[in-house]
């Protein structure tokens, strides 16, 4: 029978113990970061929340989203001259993302599009959620503006 020798439990608690003073230091250190950032920026670059207070966003309403790219980088297309017009012309991550968006509301029966539009790196549109739809079989006949059918 072979046990565990006294020099092989050492080691573990001191793996162990090893492993929790890292956590500790990696926790003081990802605290002193953002002690030094907020002295030095002195929340400058930080922008105040534009969600109201206390509203549940799952309720139905008309919602106006905009969605921007990572990094704001112009990948959904480029903007061209068409007849004198200016008009995107989307690229092929843009053709992705607009068919996606287009989906989206065709897999949600909460969801409602009634607008938007695309530019070189977001999106603006307004949205509808009606939950009372799928949560109230009566309600399934009546159409975006409460009418029944």
């Amino acid at each position: 029978m072979q046990g565990t020798s006294i020099k092989d439990k050492d080691k573990t608690l001191i793996n162990e113990q090893t492993k929790r003073k890292y956590e500790i230091k990696l926790t003081r250190s990802q605290q002193n970061f953002n002690r030094h950032m907020a002295e030095k920026f002195k929340n400058k670059y930080r922008s105040e929340s534009h969600r109201r207070p206390n509203w549940d966003y799952s309720q139905d309403a008309l919602y106006y989203l905009t969605i921007v790219t990572q990094n704001r980088e112009c990948n959904l297309g480029e903007i061209i001259n068409m007849d004198g017009q200016p008009y995107l012309q989307l690229s092929n991550f843009g053709k992705i993302v607009e068919h996606e968006w287009l989906k989206s509301f065709e897999i949600r029966d909460e969801l409602f599009l009634h607008e938007f539009v695309m530019m070189p790196n977001h999106l603006h549109t307004i949205v509808e959620i009606k939950n009372y739809i799928i949560n109230n079989p009566k309600n399934w006949l009546k159409d975006t503006f409460n009418d029944t059918v």
